[in-house]
């Protein structure tokens, strides 16, 4: 939005002016009206601390196995290769030197337990499995910042 809190002019200079900002509202009001307005959704950013912990509550439909690589540049006790097994219940998780169904990095571990599910990375099998899984939606954060 713009907001005009002081003008000075001179008396020759105010019609120029008064025509600029003229010109200036019909186009943005014109630009508003015919451009597409994207839903406004409030995102925070997130980060996980504890890969184990975070991924422990997670549930899923039916009893899934998946092995993520997960690539930590900041907290190095996130970096490994995890087996998880979900459940109805929640997630075991278990440190594997198996080879993985995925390597992400702590950034988009985050997006898709958080229900992005479009990363690059996943193929059409693994999105299938991953559709399965119970991520976390609809968080509710009481803090005032």
């Amino acid at each position: 939005d713009v907001y005009i809190t002081e003008m000075i002019t001179i008396q020759q200079d105010e019609e120029r002016i008064q025509v600029a900002l003229a010109m200036y509202f019909a186009k943005t009001l014109q630009k508003d009206i015919h451009q597409e307005k994207e839903p406004k959704t409030t995102t925070i950013m997130a980060r996980v601390v504890d890969f184990k912990a975070f991924v422990s509550n997670i549930t899923a439909l039916e009893e899934i196995e998946l092995r993520i690589k997960v690539q930590d540049p900041i907290i190095k006790e996130n970096n490994a290769t995890y087996q998880l097994h979900f459940t109805k219940e929640g997630c075991q998780v278990a440190e594997t030197f198996e080879e993985p169904d995925i390597t992400l990095d702590i950034a988009d571990v985050t997006n898709l337990f958080f229900g992005n599910k479009e990363l690059k990375q996943l193929s059409k099998g693994l999105k299938e499995k991953i559709d399965t899984i119970h991520t976390y939606k609809k968080v509710f954060i009481n803090d005032v910042v």
